[in-house]
């Protein structure tokens, strides 16, 4: 037995290769009918994403975590600017962008003052934004001043 396997283990496979199933009527082992698989058709793995999409789930995630923080912290919205923007940029659990005329309409409030509130909001978080930008520039030159 331990020589059979050794033999095999010897004899080069490409992925490339093709294999058989058990029997005509039962399904290969990467689940598919028809013409014969390859091994690495039979190996692929289909459930973990590729590494460029995963690297860009990563990426979403920091820059969310990153609105969020602007959002409900660091620029200073009232509670009724936070829901405008969330609904108008669809920065909510639904995830879908909101018109401005169904916000006013869901707010009982006009087309106009949705605009106002939404516009206020976006100053302050482009405020936010410019703080954040030169607390770090001034960070970095505290850091090569002291460096040096």
């Amino acid at each position: 037995m331990l020589k059979r396997i050794s033999e095999a283990l010897k004899a080069d496979a490409s992925l490339d290769a093709l294999f058989d199933a058990a029997g005509p009527d039962q399904p290969y082992p990467d689940g598919t009918t028809g013409a014969t698989p390859t091994l690495g058709g039979a190996l692929e793995d289909r459930e973990t994403p590729r590494p460029d999409v995963a690297y860009g789930w990563t990426v979403d995630t920091d820059r969310t975590a990153e609105i969020d923080e602007l959002i409900e912290n660091e620029a200073g919205l009232t509670r009724e600017e936070k829901k405008i923007i969330r609904q108008f940029y669809g920065l909510n659990l639904t995830g879908k962008t909101t018109p401005l005329k169904e916000i006013a309409s869901r707010r009982r409030i006009s087309s106009a003052r949705a605009s106002q509130i939404k516009e206020q909001a976006l100053v302050k978080i482009t405020a936010a934004i410019r703080r954040r930008r030169d607390l770090g520039v001034a960070l970095h030159a505290k850091f090569l001043m002291e460096g040096c």
